[in-house]
């Protein structure tokens, strides 16, 4: 199903083809390239783009241009999320403010914040944050449901779901009013991951409040709103979602079959920083299917994958499901010392928990009316 927001774009990219109008046409061209590929439809895109960019190489202008990194920035976030993805954002947010290219401009601030976001460099995100809210909504109105959505989740994951609330309901009506799909699902699926990753930490360390029955339902309800408005976007994380809650409910089996169907293509996409507590999330999975064998070939798999890019809430988790792993195989001392491993993971995310809280309280940020 195509979006509204996309509709509207193909709407003004024939009216402005109809009348003649060249650089409003190429600008409009890049920007449903960028929802294309937004809704996952990268080869759509990447052809699009390649044509654009042999256009504005014989025509340079600035705004064009900033678009064109806009949408080769996702690309890049979306293939391996890695740094190169950052620096086309930088070079978009130069080029816009440079060409007085509002909407651009407020399009290279969201995508910063988000890259902040993931980096878990909140004084960026603020930064990011703080220069795109400045500009008027109407601007973008979708730059500011994705600004909106990125301090809605930092407010989540700094475990303030209070704060975090007002956020959401102005992302959710921002991207409403814009018929921007794509940020509501980017929404539903994101509040079910860092619940999920609450339950996970009640589990498996100290601080959270399982809510078990509520879990599918929250994964489900991301996965169906995902499908029905068309984004493949998410399609790599949904069924890893999937299988985090399946493991917390002992279905270990069904837990198997979604990690080996769907986990090395996540890592092959840059999620690297999860492939550790993913799989010693299938070390016990083996465990408890009394496959001891598989079951300490993926410990040590996974142990194997903690580099310093893991997060504290990452590490946690690996940790404490190795604790578990080894205890159940009778393996006494790697239990222990996984164990001790995971509460200090757990107390340094409470320590980035509380900065957080500390550096968003001190922002000044404030959600639409």
């Amino acid at each position: 199903m195509k979006s509204r927001l996309l509709a509207r774009v193909e709407q003004e990219l024939q009216a402005a083809e109809a009348a003649g109008q060249r650089l409003p046409s190429l600008i409009l061209r890049a920007q449903r390239a960028l929802l294309l590929i937004r809704q996952g439809e990268l080869k759509t895109a990447r052809d699009e783009l390649t044509g654009l960019h042999q256009l504005a190489f014989a025509s340079p202008h600035p705004e064009l241009a900033a678009w064109l990194h806009l949408a080769e920035g996702l690309i890049g976030y979306l293939n391996d999320l890695g740094t190169q993805a950052t620096e086309h954002f930088q070079k978009a947010q130069a080029l816009a403010r440079a060409g007085g290219a509002k909407a651009a401009e407020a399009q290279a601030y969201r995508y910063l914040a988000n890259m902040a976001y993931y980096r878990h460099d909140l004084p960026a995100l603020v930064r990011h944050a703080q220069a795109g809210l400045a500009l008027p909504a109407d601007t973008d109105l979708v730059a500011h449901a994705g600004i909106h959505l990125w301090v809605a989740l930092a407010h989540l994951y700094a475990g303030d779901a209070a704060a975090s609330r007002p956020w959401q309901l102005a992302c959710r009506a921002l991207a409403t009013r814009a018929g921007d799909d794509a940020t509501v699902a980017s929404l539903v699926y994101n509040t079910a991951e860092l619940r999920v990753a609450h339950v996970r930490q009640a589990e498996l360390g100290e601080g959270g409040q399982a809510a078990l029955p509520a879990l599918l339902a929250s994964v489900n309800s991301a996965d169906n709103f995902e499908r029905a408005v068309g984004i493949a976007s998410l399609q790599v994380l949904n069924p890893l979602l999937r299988a985090k809650v399946l493991v917390v409910e002992g279905q270990f089996a069904e837990a198997v079959a979604l990690y080996d169907a769907n986990l090395q293509s996540a890592v092959e996409q840059g999620l690297q920083r999860l492939e550790s507590s993913l799989l010693a999330d299938l070390a016990w999975c083996h465990a408890q299917l009394g496959r001891a064998d598989q079951a300490r070939h993926m410990a040590t798999v996974a142990e194997q994958a903690l580099t310093p890019q893991v997060h504290h809430d990452d590490r946690g988790v690996t940790h404490g499901r190795l604790a578990q792993v080894h205890g159940l195989l009778g393996q006494a001392a790697d239990a222990a010392r996984h164990a001790a491993q995971a509460r200090e993971a757990w107390a340094a995310f409470a320590a980035l928990q509380a900065q957080w809280r500390a550096g968003l309280a001190a922002s000044g940020l404030q959600p639409s009316a």
